[in-house]
């Protein structure tokens, strides 16, 4: 849900995947409104990504290198900010023709995918390898991930979904333990990360 960190964890993941793993790596912010993976890097975003979803016929190699805002040299960031006033329908054809482009010049694409954008075009979940819900260790975040891993499964039964608990210690007293997370939901944990108030607040003061 809004808050827990979904957008923070999608950028350091694809960070560490261009950084440690050496892989040549896309971030793409499908928030099309009110993304915030622009502003945690300190870069303007375009209409690239909007352009790319509503005209797929534009997309090929010159667009996307346009499209495309370098933040190292291994890894790439595709956002807009979309007028708030404007629906933008995307369409599966649309979603083929980008990331079949996007495959042929990345090693990773990391998507991060809001769950209202999942709710409303869940044609998303058709170019998804994996899915990692990210989760706060609270009743609200179990509920949430719970009834969105059961979405997609009914949806597309063979995609992987997995779990990061975020800002674990933010409320000691009322974080559930993992493994109690684990059992009501049914869903693997595969990472927990603790909160940083100091770090956080610095990062995105620095864009960084």
């Amino acid at each position: 849900h809004g808050g827990s960190g979904a957008s923070t964890i999608a950028a350091n993941f694809a960070w560490g995947l261009s950084t440690e793993h050496k892989q040549r790596v896309s971030l793409i912010d499908l928030d099309l409104t009110f993304g915030t993976l622009a502003l945690q890097m300190d870069t303007e975003p375009g209409k690239g990504l909007a352009d790319a979803l509503v005209t797929p016929s534009r997309v090929d190699e010159l667009f996307l290198k346009r499209a495309l805002t370098p933040y190292t040299e291994n890894l790439h960031l595709l956002a807009s900010e979309a007028d708030p006033g404007t629906m933008i329908d995307v369409s599966a054809n649309a979603i083929d023709v980008l990331f079949e482009h996007m495959r042929d010049g990345y090693d990773s694409c990391v998507l991060d995918l809001p769950r209202d954008v999942l709710i409303r075009q869940p044609v998303f979940l058709n170019i998804l390898d994996e899915i990692i819900l990210v989760a706060e260790p609270s009743l609200v975040g179990l509920r949430d991930a719970t009834r969105i891993a059961r979405m997609i499964r009914e949806r597309q039964p063979e995609t992987p979904v997995w779990v990061v608990l975020n800002r674990i210690g933010l409320s000691p007293d009322a974080d559930l333990a993992t493994e109690v997370f684990t059992k009501n939901s049914g869903l693997e944990v595969i990472g927990e990360v603790p909160f940083d108030a100091k770090a956080s607040a610095l990062a995105a003061a620095k864009g960084q």
